[in-house]
C-alpha cells in the first residue's frame, strides 16, 4: 500500500505546482494581484514584460542567467533583438517573498521553479539573476533558494540610451566570463549563485 501512495501524493504536487503557477500568471496578465511578468519564449517569438504600471510592454534589453546544480541558462535580448533563447523563460513576481518561475516546457512539472512560497513545500535548489529594461522601467533581480538572498530593484528609465543597470550587469557577466547558457562553464559547481558571476521585438 506505502509503494502505491507515494506516488500519488508526488502527482499531487507536481499539479499543484502548475495550477500555483497558472495563478499567479493569470492575476499578472490581468495586474489583478499586482504581480510583476517577464516573458521571453524564442518559439513564439514574444518577449515581453509588465513592470509596475506599465501594461505590456516590448522588452528592450534583458540578461537572464538562472542555474541549479550542473545546469546554467542565459536569455539575452539587445536592442529589441532576441540574441539568445535557449527555452521558454517566465516569471511571475510579487515581492521578495513571493517568486514563481517557469522555463521550459510548460507541460514538464520540473519546469516549474517556487521561492518562499507560502507552505514552503517547493523549496529547492535554484537561483536566477537578471535585468529587464521595458517600456519606462528597469527591474533588476536576484532570488537564490539556496542561501535565502533575494533583492530586487527597479527604476525609471530616461532617454532611448541603455539603462545603467542594464550595462553594469551585462559588464559584469562579459567580465566574469560570457558562455552560452550551457557551455563550458556549466559543468561547474554552482550549487549557490555567489559562486557564479553572471556573466526588432513583437508586441503582444
Amino acid at each position: 500500500m506505502e509503494s502505491v501512495g507515494a506516488p500519488l501524493l508526488a502527482d499531487i504536487m507536481k499539479m499543484n505546482k502548475k495550477e500555483a503557477f497558472k495563478e499567479m500568471e493569470e492575476k499578472a496578465l490581468l495586474k489583478d494581484g499586482k504581480y510583476d511578468y517577464i516573458l521571453l519564449s524564442g518559439e513564439r517569438k514574444l518577449f515581453g514584460a509588465i513592470l509596475d504600471d506599465s501594461g505590456k510592454v516590448c522588452i528592450r534589453n534583458a540578461l537572464i542567467v538562472a542555474f541549479e546544480p550542473g545546469k546554467r541558462k542565459v536569455w539575452k535580448i539587445e536592442n529589441y533583438i532576441m540574441e539568445q533563447c535557449p527555452e521558454e523563460f517566465t516569471a511571475c513576481i510579487k515581492s521578495l517573498k513571493r517568486l514563481a518561475v517557469c522555463i521550459g516546457d510548460r507541460k514538464d512539472d520540473t519546469s516549474y521553479h517556487f521561492v518562499n512560497d507560502a507552505d514552503g513545500k517547493f523549496r529547492e535548489n535554484f537561483g536566477v539573476v537578471g535585468v529587464v529594461e521595458a517600456g519606462e522601467y528597469i527591474y533588476a533581480f536576484y532570488y537564490d533558494w539556496k542561501d535565502k538572498r533575494n533583492c530586487c530593484i527597479m527604476a525609471a528609465c530616461e532617454g532611448m540610451e541603455q539603462a545603467d543597470l542594464y550595462i553594469i550587469m551585462k559588464n559584469l557577466y562579459i567580465q566574469g566570463g560570457e558562455t552560452d547558457g550551457d557551455g563550458e562553464n556549466a559543468d561547474r559547481d554552482i550549487s549557490g549563485i555567489n559562486e557564479t558571476l553572471f556573466g526588432t521585438g513583437t508586441e503582444w
